[in-house]
């Protein structure tokens, strides 16, 4: 479990409570482990758009995972 979720202190300890009902071993990181994602989608759109790769106004999202 990581990203900015992850270091939701309530939210954490209920899912050690879920996990340790079924036997489950987790380990959560350290909150400072945990930053928001938003930090990394962004420098990457900075290297799109630095190189060109740019998207038109046909362009669709889509999900890369098989459903």
């Amino acid at each position: 479990v990581t990203g900015g979720v992850a270091s939701n202190l309530r939210l954490g300890q209920a899912r050690e409570r879920a996990c340790g009902r079924k036997g489950i071993s987790v380990s959560f990181p350290p909150p400072a482990f945990c930053t928001d994602n938003a930090a990394m989608v962004a420098m990457a759109g900075y290297h799109l758009i630095a190189r060109g790769d740019l998207l038109d106004d046909t362009a669709d999202v889509y999900s890369r995972k098989p459903a």
